[in-house]
């Protein structure tokens, strides 16, 4: 009998040891690192208040934002255009383009004026870090074919920004 109780006992080492072996082997708690000074904690509530005791006059660190890249010209598409647009940021956003037109001709094509730009369309997106989406379909910025639409530009432009439209085309390109 006494064979098989040090094979039991030498199992039961065998196991204490493999579970002790394995939990040191355990990940490192995570390390909360103070931008201003390197100081390191365990906790993020523990970095929080060391910024706030240690760092009072320091302003904080503005948060992420989304950033908004055209990284096409306009496309013509037929019956609607379209622009490729990139979030540049660091973080997930809302992007909103316009879709604008403008006449340049009269509806008959004899007389030439150049109208206002007028809003046709918006449309909104969210993207991802890093990620590229086409703006526009047939749904979203539909090119209006009536008589005359030869005679017409039209133009994208993101939703909000002061200054001039900056990507256009035109029917017939």
């Amino acid at each position: 009998m006494a064979g098989k109780e040090t094979g039991l006992g030498i199992l039961i080492l065998a196991i204490l040891a493999l579970l002790l072996w394995k939990r040191g082997a355990a990940a490192p708690p995570p390390e909360f690192e103070c931008p201003y000074c390197g100081a390191k904690f365990t906790t993020e509530d523990e970095l929080l208040t060391h910024i706030e005791l240690e760092h009072p006059d320091i302003p904080p660190a503005p948060p992420p934002e989304a950033g908004f890249a055209y990284i096409s010209e306009i496309k013509r598409h037929g019956d609607y255009f379209s622009v490729d647009v990139q979030n540049t940021g660091e973080v997930m956003g809302v992007c909103t383009i316009e879709g604008w037109e403008q006449h340049l001709r009269s509806e008959d094509s004899l007389q030439l004026y150049r109208t206002d730009w007028a809003l046709i369309a918006e449309v909104t997106h969210i993207l991802t870090p890093g990620e590229v989406k086409t703006f526009g379909d047939a749904n979203e910025f539909p090119v209006w074919m009536g008589l005359g639409h030869r005679h017409k530009l039209w133009a994208i432009k993101f939703a909000g920004e002061p200054g001039e439209i900056i990507a256009t085309g035109r029917p017939w390109d």
